[in-house]
């Protein structure tokens, strides 16, 4: 009992700092575009990194969800394909709905880029952790 009481909690912990590729390269994505905004603060310069950060994400995002789908049995699969679209429509509509908040001001495209690239974030994230389990 003591044994596995020990196994559980050295799983645990080693799940705590586990980290995947995925996530290690989000943490780099992260530290990259604060480096370029402190570079240029300016409206075309947060514009120019947040794309550069989003193309990026998007390849990691795109990456994640073929390597999830090729796992898949074809119900789940199916359900994982749906989702994705809905995800999608959904994600253009709120960060539209985020950036109306300055509608028509300088902000306005980049907190909707923000927006984009935060969400694009969590379904990385949620989709590895369905890949590689909750790390």
């Amino acid at each position: 009992m003591k044994t596995l009481a020990i196994f559980v909690l050295l799983s645990i912990s080693s799940s705590i700092f586990a980290n995947t590729d995925a996530q290690l390269l989000i943490r780099e994505l992260e530290r990259e575009l604060d480096t370029c905004i402190e570079q240029d603060s300016t409206s075309i310069g947060m514009r120019i990194c947040l794309a550069n950060q989003y193309g990026q994400l998007d390849d990691l995002l795109n990456k994640t969800y073929r390597e999830l789908r090729a796992s898949l049995e074809e119900g789940p699969k199916s359900k994982l394909i749906q989702s994705q679209r809905d995800w999608i429509k959904y994600r253009t509509s709120n960060c539209e709905f985020e950036g109306s908040s300055v509608m028509g001001g300088t902000m306005e495209t980049i907190i909707m880029m923000d927006c984009d690239n935060q969400m694009t974030i969590e379904k990385i994230k949620q989709l590895d952790a369905r890949l590689n389990g909750p790390q």
